[in-house]
């Protein structure tokens, strides 16, 4: 009898601790939701938690909050893609041509179709950010020199040269931008109502830019080399202290839904660290198995990153899958 009881004792404690096991496994809020065969995914942007778009080559994803489909094949070589609302999405990038020479496009999705809206003599085309329908922003560089177009709702026009813009961040009437380091550093600049102006110069290079009104605003940017970047966090509409956090990650892009829900993506290799901040510090919150190129949100509780390797992952808090 005594043999038993010892025995059953370990099968108990064996029990318990499996179930304890069990119950301290915590569920990732991040998981991979959609896979591109051969293809990389650029961008993606959600107007809300049922209006998701990705692109990458030529062509456009859609999501309604659940399953992903291929909405679009616009041929060339698509960079970004922007969404104001379900029926005023912008997609840009090049335009296949029969010439060795490409040509920057934009396409406007109208809630039905995808057309080609704009076209310009730029190599590329590579962010558009829109913040209204009546109020959308591009960059295009042609090699040597970039430039900034504006949309006011019925046209698109040249609305200054720039740098080679890495990032454009438009929230209602705000918009700011990085663009690549002059003189080893890169320089965040905004709008302000009447033209383009320099805001900060940071020393080390920034890749993506958010805003996060009415008052902060978030840069990511590093050494690829290194697996290194800095978070920047600055006040609007003066950059005042300009917070500095360190993280072992190669971050390229950021998105804020207020002031307790950012995330920042990037990674290199096999890697697609992203992290998240919860309004004191920045955690590793997940990591893909490529390099992820972009992220949106759609307030706390939804966002999305796709990646170099053709895969969408999403976020929903707490874990629970759509």
């Amino acid at each position: 009898m005594q043999r038993v009881t010892r025995v059953s004792a370990a099968t108990l404690l064996v029990l318990l601790l499996c179930a304890l096991g069990a119950s301290c496994k915590t569920v990732s809020p991040w998981r991979l939701t959609y896979q591109v065969a051969g293809g990389s995914l650029t961008s993606i942007s959600a107007a809300d938690a049922s209006h998701v778009w990705t692109v990458g080559g030529g062509q456009v994803y859609f999501s309604s909050g659940g399953d992903w489909a291929k909405q679009a094949d616009l041929g060339g070589d698509l960079a970004g893609v922007s969404a104001s609302d379900p029926k005023h999405v912008w997609a840009c990038g090049r335009e296949a041509t029969d010439t060795a020479q490409p040509t920057g496009v934009i396409y406007f999705f109208d809630g039905s179709s995808w057309k080609k809206q704009f076209g310009s003599a730029d190599l590329m085309i590579d962010h558009v950010a829109a913040g209204a329908p009546d109020n959308v922003w591009a960059s295009g560089w042609n090699g040597s020199e970039g430039h900034i177009y504006h949309f006011n709702g019925s046209a698109w026009s040249l609305f200054a040269n720039a740098g080679h813009v890495q990032d454009i961040a438009v929230a209602g009437g705000r918009a700011f931008l990085v663009q690549e380091p002059r003189q080893g550093a890169s320089e965040v600049m905004a709008f302000n109502g009447t033209a383009w102006a320099s805001y900060y110069t940071a020393k080390t290079t920034r890749l993506g830019i958010a805003f996060c009104g009415p008052s902060t605003i978030w840069t990511v940017g590093g050494s690829a080399s290194k697996s290194e970047s800095v978070i920047q966090r600055m006040s609007y509409p003066s950059p005042g202290k300009v917070t500095d956090f360190a993280v072992p990650d190669f971050l390229t892009k950021v998105t804020a839904a207020d002031a307790t829900h950012v995330w920042a993506v990037g990674g290199t290799g096999y890697k697609g660290p992203v992290y998240f901040f919860d309004g004191r510090r920045w955690i590793s919150q997940y990591a893909g198995g490529e390099p992820l190129l972009g992220v949106s949100q759609a307030g706390p509780d939804r966002a999305w990153a796709c990646g170099s390797l053709g895969a969408v992952y999403s976020y929903t808090k707490g874990g629970a899958a759509p």
